[in-house]
């Protein structure tokens, strides 16, 4: 997701691989870098001023069945529910 959010072009995960050189930078591997990292995605896929991650928010990077998909992961029930920044940040910071 974050290379989607970064770049705005999906790859597959062995693309993204082959092309990186540092194997530590494929993984997060402390709570701090899982925040940083939940913090940004935030960031980058709200809309600014928004308290939430909506579904539309999320199908700007991928189709509606993969977005309705993500966002249920992060704990929303329905299409209408959003994703607050404290729910991925604590998410994160859980797995």
């Amino acid at each position: 997701m974050m290379n989607i959010i970064l770049h705005g072009s999906l790859t597959t995960l062995d693309e993204q691989i082959l092309d990186i050189e540092d194997d530590s930078s494929l993984e997060i591997r402390t709570e701090c870098q899982a925040k940083e990292a939940a913090k940004n995605i935030f960031l980058k896929v709200a809309k600014p001023g928004s308290q939430c991650i909506f579904l539309e928010d999320v199908m700007r990077f991928m189709h509606k069945d993969e977005a309705l998909k993500t966002i249920c992961l992060f704990g929303a029930e329905t299409d209408h529910d959003g994703i607050s920044r404290a729910s991925l940040k604590n998410w994160g910071g859980n797995t």
